[in-house]
């Protein structure tokens, strides 16, 4: 997985796996640093070792954000609308873990991608 901050706001996070790629514009005058530890320290896979400086902090909150954003797109069939919406307007455990997406709370998802699944599970052989 790979981070690249494309301008002083936004940010892409991409894996090879999948061609995931996540495009957020953090507004950083509404969401500080500090409250992106909170959210990445609370969350379950949090990788602590990454959160020792801003850019890391920053980097590991995004790469926990594609996975939850894969995750649900893969098991909902959802578009990055969709998704905005989840994590706007759903109270589950976890988006909870995560700030609105709409860009209320200073963070927006600008786009989401990423390759079926369909194809990989279908080459399987028995």
């Amino acid at each position: 997985m790979s981070f690249k901050q494309n301008s002083a706001t936004e940010f892409t996070v991409t894996h090879s796996w999948n061609d995931i790629e996540l495009v957020v514009d953090i507004d950083f005058n509404v969401l500080s640093v500090a409250q992106i530890l909170a959210y990445t320290q609370n969350h379950y896979n949090c990788p602590r070792d990454l959160c020792t400086s801003d850019d890391a902090v920053i980097e590991a909150f995004l790469k926990l954000l594609a996975m939850t954003c894969f995750r649900f797109c893969l098991f909902n069939n959802s578009t990055v609308e969709g998704l905005i919406d989840h994590f706007t307007n759903s109270i589950t455990w976890g988006v909870e873990l995560f700030p609105p997406m709409d860009g209320s709370k200073g963070i927006i998802i600008k786009s989401f991608t990423f390759d079926s699944l369909e194809d990989e599970l279908f080459e399987l052989t028995w």
